[in-house]
């Protein structure tokens, strides 16, 4: 897969820089827009598939907006990320359908992955290691989209917007799991740098 996703952003990059010095930029960009736009496919399928597309919206943008900072587990190729993304967002899906909850359960879902995320985040991995300065700033940041995310959670609650507070603390559950697994995955090795 990864190499019929090189091809094809190999041909279109070069349809639209020729053979100037940005093809190599132009390329990875285009790569990377196609492996989002599959992902982005995937998770929408099954959405529709599962009769909960909102709430995959939901869910998928507080993760896509959080996850970059805290780091954690990451699959070694893009080939696995997009199959163990697929298998979670059905898994998650399933679970939705088949063991139903209630907002306390949420509440702690959101509580227990805050207490984790604070914690533990950032980790570092072999595709994003970490230096002193860029830790603090991803700690920061993730504690700021929290926050938010916290707030979000409290109005949503208020208001009886259910879907909007199981969908983002399902997303920070989802976080907290990666993290852990990240923290576990990578415990012998050191992705920090001063």
């Amino acid at each position: 897969m990864e190499e019929f996703i090189d091809n094809i952003s190999e041909k279109i990059a070069a349809n639209i820089c020729g053979e100037n010095h940005e093809l190599e930029i132009v390329t990875y960009g285009i790569h990377q827009m196609i492996v989002m736009m599959l992902n982005i496919m995937f998770t929408v399928i099954s959405g529709i598939v599962w009769h909960e597309l909102f709430f995959m919206v939901v869910m998928s943008l507080y993760f896509s907006v959080l996850r970059p900072y805290v780091g954690g587990y990451h699959a070694e190729t893009e080939e696995k990320c997009l199959i163990i993304s697929i298998i979670l967002v059905n898994l998650i899906l399933f679970c939705r359908r088949y063991f139903v909850l209630g907002i306390p359960a949420y509440i702690i879902m959101w509580l227990v992955s805050m207490a984790v995320i604070l914690l533990w985040a950032p980790i570092g991995n072999p595709n994003k290691e970490l230096d002193i300065l860029e830790t603090r700033i991803y700690k920061r940041k993730s504690q700021i989209i929290m926050v938010i995310g916290s707030f979000a959670i409290i109005i949503s609650i208020l208001f009886e917007w259910k879907i909007l507070a199981e969908g983002i603390s399902s997303s920070m559950f989802l976080t907290a799991v990666l993290l852990t697994l990240g923290k576990i995955k990578y415990r012998t090795k050191t992705y920090i740098f001063t």
